[in-house]
C-alpha cells in the first residue's frame, strides 16, 4: 500500500507511514489503525501508548529558532564567564579595560553565532519545505518524539555539510552548527525525570525539561488540551508547571 500523502510505500501491519507520519486510515478507506481514537488526531494503541504525528510549520512558530539561539548564546556566554576569570585572577595594568575589550569581542562573536544560527535555521526549513514532521509515543513512563526518517537524513547531510565546511575553514561556528543541527532523531523524556514543564498552547508547545535533557512536545488545537491534561497528570509531584 503507498501513502496518499507522499507516496511511500506503507508495510501492511503499520499504523503509520514510516516517512511522513501520516496514518494509514487516512491512506485507505478500508484499513484500520489498531487502538481507538482519542482525540482528533490521537490513537490509543493495545500496548497502551497514545500515538500522533505533528507537522511543524517552521517558519510560523519559532520555538525551535529560539531553543537554538538559547543555547549558543548560553554556551558562549559560559566562555566568556571563563576568560573573564582567567584576567581577573591573572590580573594586568587596566583590568577594566581589558575586561572591556573582552566583552565587545564576545559580544561580536555572539552576533556572529546567533546570525549564523538563523542562516542555518532557514536553509534547513527551506530543505525541509517549512515542514518539521514529527510523531510522539506517549505512555504512563514518558513521551518520545521521533523524527521521521526523511527529514531526519536530510538534517544529517545538512549537518556533515556545515560541520566539515566549518573545520576547513576552521570556523567554530559552523561547527557547532553543523553539530546542533546533526543532533538525535529521537528523544525521550521520563516523567519520573521532568524538572519543569511550560505550556504554550499558542505556539502548540509543551516544553519537557529534564535536569540535562530538553524536550519538546507538538499538538494540534484539537488536541493540545488532551496532552497538556495526559502531562501535568503523569509528571512528579515535585515538577514546576509554567502555563
Amino acid at each position: 500500500m503507498k501513502c496518499k500523502k507522499c507516496g511511500a510505500v506503507i508495510p501492511n501491519d503499520s499504523n503509520f507511514c514510516g516517512i511522513c507520519g501520516t496514518p494509514v486510515g487516512n491512506n485507505s478507506e478500508e484499513t484500520k489503525i489498531e487502538g481507538n481514537k482519542v482525540s482528533e488526531n490521537i490513537y490509543i494503541g493495545k500496548d497502551g501508548k497514545y500515538r500522533w504525528c505533528y507537522e511543524y510549520k517552521m517558519f510560523r512558530n519559532p520555538t525551535i529558532l529560539f531553543t537554538v539561539f538559547r543555547v549558543l548564546a548560553l554556551s558562549m556566554f559560559i566562555v566568556y564567564i571563563f576568560v573573564c576569570c582567567v584576567t581577573i585572577f591573572g590580573y594586568h595594568h587596566d583590568l577594566l579595560a581589558q575586561l572591556w575589550d573582552i566583552t565587545k569581542v564576545f559580544v561580536a562573536l555572539i552576533a556572529f553565532m546567533l546570525f549564523l544560527g538563523a542562516i542555518s535555521y532557514a536553509i534547513y526549513s527551506w530543505i525541509n519545505g517549512g515542514v518539521y514532521c514529527v510523531m510522539f509515543e506517549m505512555d504512563e513512563e514518558g513521551v518520545t518524539h521521533t523524527q521521521m526518517p526523511k527529514q531526519f537524513t536530510k538534517a544529517q547531510g545538512l549537518a556533515k555539510i556545515l560541520t566539515i565546511v566549518g573545520a576547513a575553514k576552521g570556523n567554530i561556528g559552523a561547527v557547532g552548527q553543523g553539530m546542533l543541527i546533526k543532533g538525535h532523531q529521537s528523544l525521550s523524556s521520563s516523567w519520573n525525570s521532568v524538572k519543569n514543564i511550560k505550556i504554550n498552547k499558542n505556539l502548540n508547545t509543551i516544553k519537557v525539561n529534564e535536569l540535562l535533557s530538553k524536550n519538546q512536545v507538538y499538538a494540534e488545537d484539537a488536541d493540545f488540551d488532551f496532552v497538556a491534561d495526559f502531562i501535568k497528570k503523569h509528571v512528579n509531584k515535585k515538577c514546576k508547571i509554567y502555563e
